[in-house]
């Protein structure tokens, strides 16, 4: 895991589940990061990483799903730290109801995060990758995609 060390990784969903493993391995390993989630607990989250591993962190409250969001975390990443090596798209939802029971609000909120999101955060992230030489893309998604 060495080849964390210094990085630095905008990660999204980083509140909670998933994502704050993620983002506790990635601070075990000393990578700089964004992390970015709709819900403000990201913030403690941040706060606990920095207090047992030393993580250099800062953080967006915003929506995956709103394009604007996603460019300024990503935006607020590459300011802080100079470079965004690595972006983990790990925000999603999962709202479970019958197929023919869904609502056109619940598919709509379902690709607005599932797919919309993951798009927008690689449409942000992707121009400071090019400009920098490179970068990593990794995209988290779930079983609960099936129809």
């Amino acid at each position: 895991m060495k080849k964390l060390e210094g990085k630095v990784a905008l990660i999204t969903g980083a509140a909670v589940g998933l994502g704050k493993g993620i983002a506790t391995v990635y601070a075990k390993y000393g990578a700089k990061m964004c992390l970015v989630d709709l819900l403000p607990e990201v913030e403690e989250t941040a706060k606990e990483l920095r207090e047992t591993y030393g993580a250099e962190i800062v953080t967006y409250v915003g929506d995956v799903s709103n394009k604007d969001h996603m460019k300024e975390a990503a935006k607020k990443a590459k300011d802080a730290f100079g470079e965004v090596n690595v972006a983990c798209c790990n925000a999603g939802v999962c709202r479970l109801a019958p197929f023919e029971e869904m609502s056109d609000e619940m598919r709509d909120f379902h690709i607005d995060v599932n797919i919309k999101g993951v798009w927008n955060s690689c449409q942000a992230v992707i121009p400071y990758m090019l400009e920098q030489g490179g970068g990593s893309i990794v995209i988290a998604s779930s079983v609960t995609g099936d129809i």
